[in-house]
């Protein structure tokens, strides 16, 4: 091949996608047209649904496999052993169908492998499969749609209903005034588009016509307003905070389990980390092992004394338990010159509490900036 730049690569690139988007086009349609036809067999019919509109929501459900990687509580997977099982039985049931083996999701016969997926639903709140076909995808699992009819006057009841759709996902919740959705290990308020798409992606939204009876709608922009505006304490479960790694509450509890725990309103992610369990009573051996274990990485920064060494265990053990204390205090790390290795010192730490890596900024002049830009990143922060 010829030496080309970045530009003229692009070029070739587009051209060749291009002369093939027609044909891939007609395999996708074929594709997509044949599974449906399949999911058809099984899929039950809404109420007031006709076989075209059922038919329409089986392509749906196929093409959201295909384009998004998301697989609904209707779509099935084939199991190793034959059998045919949907995402609701797997979400159902997860401890008897974790780590199960299953046919890839989009291509059932491919290589004749049918256990080249795998099911993993030990985390509640991120219920995956990955199969290993085509280099390897990720699919997430959603739960059963429910239905919801919209009609004149039912705009309060569309929005209770709503708001138990989005509480039984796992992953919306309340967060001060905010409705905010868990995004990887974020939490992330919702805009009314945003909760429309979401809604669209939950639940089933028909509205009523005169001469076709119950037909397919779209979630109102009226209902994403009433739903933001009004505070659904006791719907929505309240959030304090995310957190990434195991802590342990002043009342000595360990929350090392992932999920939402209701006391403290903390939200554990664990986001595939495998992190050994905490003991519940350790002895004075395990504790200084612990601590040994902890000190090792930093043996090497240039402290001062042993008081400042005091102040870096501190500052580690705090930020794990952080999210736990009503108050918690602050730490400066400083030197006389520079490259000593301040910055390094607190991502360490940062990293110690959480998988995201730390927000760094530059110092203020301005208190009222500073308040600006401190309020953003807690914003942003889990």
């Amino acid at each position: 091949l010829p030496a080309l730049n970045q530009r003229e690569l692009e070029l070739k690139y587009q051209f060749a996608r291009n002369q093939v988007r027609e044909e891939q086009e007609r395999v996708t349609a074929r594709y997509l047209e044949a599974r449906a036809e399949e999911e058809m067999a099984t899929l039950k019919a809404l109420p007031g649904e006709s076989d075209a509109q059922r038919k329409a929501r089986a392509c749906q459900m196929v093409r959201r496999a295909c384009e998004h990687s998301q697989l609904t509580a209707d779509f099935r997977l084939q199991h190793v052993g034959g059998e045919m099982v949907t995402v609701a039985d797997l979400l159902a049931r997860p401890d008897h169908w974790h780590n199960e083996r299953f046919a890839d999701p989009i291509e059932p016969d491919y290589r004749d492998d049918g256990r080249i997926a795998v099911a993993l639903l030990a985390n509640p709140l991120r219920p995956v499969v990955y199969s290993h076909a085509h280099g390897g995808r990720w699919f997430e699992l959603l739960r059963q749609s429910r239905t919801v009819q919209l009609g004149r006057g039912d705009l309060a009841r569309n929005a209770d209903e709503c708001a138990e759709i989005l509480a039984s996902t796992g992953t919306v919740f309340l967060r001060g005034d905010e409705i905010v959705q868990l995004d990887g290990t974020r939490l992330r308020p919702l805009t009314e588009h945003e909760l429309r798409y979401c809604l669209a992606h939950l639940a089933n939204f028909r509205t009523r016509s005169d001469k076709r009876g119950w037909i397919p709608a779209d979630p109102p922009l009226q209902l994403a307003r009433m739903i933001l505006d009004v505070r659904w304490s006791g719907r929505l479960q309240e959030v304090r905070a995310v957190l990434t790694v195991p802590t342990v509450l002043p009342d000595g509890r360990v929350i090392d389990e992932p999920g939402y725990d209701a006391d403290t309103a903390l939200l554990y992610v664990a986001d595939g980390v495998d992190l050994p369990r905490v003991p519940r009573e350790p002895g004075v051996a395990e504790v200084l092992d612990a601590a040994a274990f902890l000190y090792r990485p930093f043996r090497m920064f240039p402290f001062v004394d042993g008081i400042s060494r005091a102040v870096l265990l501190s500052a580690l053990l705090t930020a794990v338990v952080r999210a736990g204390l009503r108050t918690a205090p602050g730490f400066i790390f400083s030197a006389p010159s520079a490259g000593s290795g301040k910055t390094l010192l607190a991502q360490c730490v940062a990293a110690l509490a959480s998988v995201d890596p730390p927000a760094a900024c530059p110092p203020w002049r301005d208190p009222a900036e500073a308040g600006k830009a401190l309020l953003a990143h807690l914003r942003e922060a889990p």
